[in-house]
């Protein structure tokens, strides 16, 4: 059985038939502290509206903290069945609930989102979108989103945030793509955006146990990638040892620098290392111990097979690497 996060003076949430477990967080919703923990666990709005995040209670008690507008049946209450979205645990609890382990497993989405926040950098524009009508977009650390803009054609972008945050999507646009930074900049509060998704296969491994650490290469605006990547790690709050290293561009740069550096400062099993370019990435793996590490590699589709090319000449297992092999913007 493998714990997913767990400490032993909080209460905790098993669920089957994985064995896995999550903290029960005070005043958060089952929904909020299993996806706060790293869990992808079932759901559309969060809000108790579309009832997909039914589950069974096995062992436990829950308390319902908040009203929702789905229906149970007679027959589903008398089975212990649940909304994760609108119950709390009241004991140690042992709930049976359907978990997203791969893409597959999570269904396409089209949602409408209005944007709710604008942070303009040097190289980088970074736009949040709320989604509308109470719903959420259900997705795995990785995964990527087309988003339309009023009067453009759909745009596919990495979602740059984990799914912890499903109600709020961020996106990293380079500022060499003009037009697009112009619409960014100059949306109406009014105006919807269409957000279709997820797609993409970046994301974790599975399964991953078998690797005694994670690397994580980004090439410049490639971070919005892995970013998701690396939050689900922390999420986890498992302690295996993950190294990121950045690979600065010529049009892109170590935009969220000091962010990485909070995770390396924050987590003593975490490491960041910034590189210049690609010609400095090979001394840098060349001292490291690759056999048993999972390593995801986002860059352009001229470096990210020669960037895995070096990697298991320097005895990386060829099984363990995921490449970003989504096509968006450059």
């Amino acid at each position: 059985m493998s714990t997913v996060y767990k400490e032993s003076t909080e209460i905790t949430v098993t669920l089957s038939p994985s064995g896995r477990q999550f903290v029960a967080l005070p005043n958060n919703s089952l929904l909020e502290s299993g996806l706060g923990a790293g869990i992808a666990l079932p759901y559309s709005c969060s809000d108790g509206r579309c009832g997909d995040c039914r589950a069974k209670v096995i062992s436990g008690n829950v308390r319902k903290t908040r009203f929702h507008d789905f229906t149970l049946s007679e027959s589903e209450k008398i089975a212990g069945v649940c909304l994760l979205c609108s119950n709390e645990a009241d004991s140690n609890l042992t709930i049976e609930v359907s978990e997203a382990n791969a893409v597959d497993d999570i269904p396409q989405q089209q949602l409408r989102g209005k944007l709710c926040h604008v942070e303009q950098l040097a190289d980088m524009v970074i736009a949040r979108f709320k989604i509308t009508r109470g719903k959420a977009l259900r997705f795995l650390p990785g995964q990527y989103l087309q988003l339309t803009l009023p009067g453009t054609a759909p745009w596919l972008l990495p979602i740059a945030n984990c799914p912890c945050e499903p109600r709020f999507l961020e996106f990293h646009i380079p500022t060499h793509h003009t037009r697009e930074c112009h619409l960014i900049n100059n949306i109406s509060r009014s105006d919807r955006v269409i957000l279709d998704g997820p797609q993409g296969v970046f994301t974790h491994r599975i399964p991953a146990k078998t690797a005694e650490n994670k690397l994580f290469i980004a090439e410049g605006q490639h971070f919005a990638a892995v970013k998701p990547l690396i939050e689900h790690v922390i999420s986890q709050d498992n302690e295996q040892p993950c190294t990121m290293l950045w690979i600065a561009t010529d049009q892109v740069g170590h935009y969220r620098h000091n962010l990485c550096r909070s995770w390396a400062d924050a987590f003593d099993w975490f490491y960041y290392m910034p590189l210049a370019n690609t010609d400095v990435l090979l001394p840098k793996i060349s001292s490291m111990d690759l056999l048993s590490t999972d390593i995801y590699i986002s860059a352009s589709s001229t470096r990210r097979e020669q960037i895995a090319e070096q990697l298991v000449a320097n005895g990386a297992n060829r099984e363990y690497i995921v490449i970003d092999s989504t096509e968006c913007c450059s």
